[in-house]
């Protein structure tokens, strides 16, 4: 209807603003400045490729990795030996943004043109999906070319999808091939100040506790899929990008920059609920950088120990903010080396490794593609705790504390390689001040020089 023309027009050019924000965050330090190949230790490059952007493991343990390369035919590829050789797919489209898996299919999303390429050979081939026609009565004719879904979930025989340009949340029972509005007029939101309508643009979509829930650039949203009824909760979205489900509380990190100044109250890094309506946060990580931490959570991953973040750092001050945490937030552990003006877009892991799509803007940097971090690098574990010499020159580390077997000098060295703690002529050395993190020693006695690394 003409109605619902004229209320998708502010989405439209928010769609535009959305874009605009978020390449700036994604690419402008990479326009002014020359991104730098320089890596320290701790994470390691497995694959190049240019314009990275998405990395998935199947169930069957196969990699798959999409790229935001244009001028490509086909931006999909897969690697059946971890990463260590690729095979590019025969997939229609490139841009893809997002991959999902459910019930011997998977999805990619973010192609233009209302379109979702869907494999049933675990990656290998693909063919098209198009949910145009269930929209084509809502979203004008000139707009269609812009319709892309970004967030994605499977409750039962229903698949959900949430598209960006204000059509709302679709669903389909037959894995994609029909599609379906879901009700709109309980997803319509006004700004403030003004009484137009709209459906805001939906970001990413979850599972929790068997309902679905919408995420979008204002608002979140649950499904009563008795009574095809949104009902708008109680926490805004400003783009929650990325969610765990864990412990029974529905954890999410949001993909904006909310900066950090001291005159401001904290804001959450991450947003927490076990009912949906009540809200908690589990607060930032120690500041890496003179800005404090940043708050553009891109990425995140758990396994049975660790919540894993990622998002791109402050871009005057250093490389991608990678953390950890064994207590949910109680303590965090920092693990630096990604190479500086990239940003890291997803995290999956392994029994391993922990594996991250770097994203940097400009095709020539080949530093863009795929890293890893081992896991036995955090936590302590298979770090050198204890390193003799030849000689005899013997380093004990505890989470406290560094000793040697003798008086000696002792330096040790964050993972940008700065000195953060120096002592000459010492036994030991106090290490309760450091904050989590991978960290480099150097000790130097009775002529001999031992060096060797250790976490926090």
């Amino acid at each position: 209807s003409r109605c619902l023309i004229l209320n998708l027009k502010p989405l439209f050019i928010m769609k535009r603003r959305f874009y605009s924000i978020m390449l700036r965050s994604l690419m402008g330090a990479a326009m002014v400045a020359t991104c730098s190949d320089a890596v320290a230790e701790g994470w390691e490059q497995i694959r190049e490729l240019p314009n990275a952007y998405t990395h998935f493991i199947t169930s069957t343990g196969r990699f798959l990795m999409s790229d935001l390369d244009l001028s490509r035919k086909g931006g999909i590829s897969y690697s059946d030996d971890k990463g260590a050789t690729w095979t590019q797919c025969e997939v229609k489209d490139y841009n893809y943004k997002n991959f999902y898996e459910a019930d011997g299919y998977i999805y990619a999303l973010g192609s233009m043109e209302a379109r979702i390429a869907r494999s049933s050979d675990d990656g290998e081939t693909w063919e098209m999906l198009n949910y145009s026609n269930a929209i084509k009565d809502i979203v004008p004719d000139k707009a269609l070319p812009s319709a892309e879904a970004l967030g994605i979930v499977k409750i039962g025989d229903v698949l959900y999808i949430g598209d960006f340009v204000g059509a709302g949340v679709l669903m389909s029972t037959d894995n994609g091939e029909t599609w379906k509005v879901t009700d709109r007029e309980s997803l319509m939101i006004s700004m403030q100040g003004s009484d137009e309508k709209f459906v805001d643009c939906i970001y990413h979509m979850t599972d929790f506790k068997g309902v679905p829930y919408a995420f979008g650039m204002f608002v979140v949203a649950r499904y009563d899929a008795d009574a095809d009824k949104w009902e708008i909760l109680p926490q805004s979205s400003n783009f929650m990008t990325c969610s765990i489900v864990r412990g029974g509380r529905l954890i999410i990190g949001r993909s904006t920059d909310n900066s950090y100044h001291p005159e401001y109250n904290p804001v959450p890094y991450l947003h927490v609920t076990e009912d949906g309506y009540n809200w908690g946060g589990i607060m930032a990580p120690p500041a890496q950088t003179p800005y404090g931490t940043n708050l553009n959570v891109r990425a995140m991953t758990a396994d049975e120990k660790n919540i894993y973040t990622a998002g791109p750092g402050w871009t005057s001050y250093g490389g991608p903010e990678f953390f950890y945490t064994e207590n949910e937030g109680e303590d965090w552990k920092f693990v630096g080396g990604l190479p500086d003006y990239h940003f890291p877009l997803t995290l999956a892991c392994d029994d391993k490794y922990i594996y991250t799509a770097l994203y940097a803007e400009s095709p020539t940097v080949k530093t863009s593609g795929l890293w890893r971090l081992a896991k036995s690098d955090l936590n302590g574990a298979g770090i050198n705790t204890v390193a003799v010499d030849e000689s005899g020159l013997a380093v004990n580390i505890d989470n406290q504390t560094l000793s040697i077997s003798t008086e000696g000098n002792i330096r040790i060295f964050d993972i940008s390689g700065r000195a953060v703690v120096t002592v000459a002529d010492a036994a030991s050395v106090d290490l309760s001040a450091l904050p989590g993190g991978i960290f480099l020693y150097e000790v130097n006695a009775d002529g001999t020089t031992v060096t060797g690394k250790f976490a926090r």
